[in-house]
């Protein structure tokens, strides 16, 4: 996936690190860890050693979230161990 920009109000560009990335899964490890990133934070996305956005992980409740990795996580919205509740991820074709 390449990505030209994006817009939105959920803070910086940078929790997608994606440019060229191939998506992993549980059983297809395309990412650059040894630690297999969709194993460990509990779904597929296209991770670069791990990376900080992770929009198919888990959803904890307040408070549950705390010291778990594996979270539905946008590094810059709420930090690193927020666990947010739903995500929506729109594309549309480079020429649009």
């Amino acid at each position: 996936m390449f990505l030209k920009t994006h817009s939105g109000t959920a803070g910086r560009q940078s929790s997608l690190v994606i440019h060229g990335a191939d998506f992993s899964t549980k059983d297809v490890d395309n990412d650059n860890c040894m630690c297999k990133c969709a194993v460990m934070l509990t779904g597929g996305w296209w991770f670069d050693a791990c990376g900080p956005s992770n929009l198919n992980g888990m959803y904890y409740t307040k408070g549950q979230h705390v010291g778990k990795l594996n979270g539905i996580k946008w590094h810059y919205f709420k930090g690193p161990s927020y666990s947010l509740r739903a995500t929506t991820m729109m594309i549309r074709p480079f020429d649009f």
